[in-house]
């Protein structure tokens, strides 16, 4: 009972994330797409996280009681998924697809810091980021995010089938 309610609250929470996130594609405004990119990340690191905890056990459980980057975990996967591409063919036919999925997740958590850090700090001597810019960087990374998290899903899922498989 106890496994079926974690998984009833993972369910739940991965749920109230993509409504969030379905919100801040529709809304397309800065407070949505910053939450949008905080959720994309926290879903990056839960089931990269989940893979290495399988994959790597040793080394998980060596680190598990220290804080992991999200970025360590994504090069993790990098490691066993060299240029693995990634395609999600959509209703609307506007695919989701990578070449490389975990090298443009890595890309991506560069600018996720880059909008958790750029709103109102800039180098000494140098303005901060124009606002009208930094919105449509925040909104267009909130939609990267999103891509990248389907494709995610798409990909840990094909790795539990696999896993289960063995």
């Amino acid at each position: 009972m106890e496994e079926n309610s974690k998984n009833m609250s993972k369910y739940n929470a991965y749920k109230q994330a993509f409504t969030l996130m379905e919100l801040a594609k529709s809304e397309k405004n800065l407070p949505y797409s910053i939450a949008s990119i905080a959720i994309a990340e926290s879903i990056i690191a839960d089931r990269t996280q989940s893979y290495i905890s399988y994959k790597e056990k040793r080394w998980f459980e060596a680190n598990k009681d220290k804080h992991i980057r999200t970025a360590t975990l994504v090069d993790k996967c990098n490691k066993h998924f060299k240029n693995h591409s990634v395609c999600i063919k959509r209703k609307n036919s506007s695919n989701f697809e990578t070449d490389d999925l975990f090298l443009e997740i890595k890309d991506w958590l560069k600018n996720r810091n880059n909008i958790l850090h750029a709103f109102a700090k800039s180098n000494p001597g140098m303005p901060t980021m124009d606002i009208n810019d930094y919105i449509q960087y925040a909104i267009k990374t909130s939609e990267e995010g999103y891509r990248l998290i389907s494709l995610l899903k798409q990909w840990f899922d094909k790795q539990k089938r696999i896993t289960k498989t063995k």
